[in-house]
């Protein structure tokens, strides 16, 4: 038997925390929904969406203010 998350979307979701400490948010999001798209309802994929979004709707208000 072959633990698939080991291949699929644990190692995009361990490169979110090495993004994020480096400052690269959008690789953080890349990551983010590419571990969505195997694992949709997994609290750390949550997490990070609502992280996310608290951290990057706000930088682009503010980049494009209507």
């Amino acid at each position: 038997m072959q633990n698939t998350a080991c291949s699929t979307w644990l190692p995009h979701l361990q490169l979110c925390v090495g993004y994020d400490k480096l400052g690269e948010w959008l690789k953080v999001c890349e990551h983010n929904e590419i571990a969505r798209a195997y694992r949709r309802d997994h609290p750390s994929v949550l997490h990070n969406k609502t992280y996310l979004e608290g951290f990057l709707l706000p930088v682009q208000a503010w980049m494009h203010p209507i």
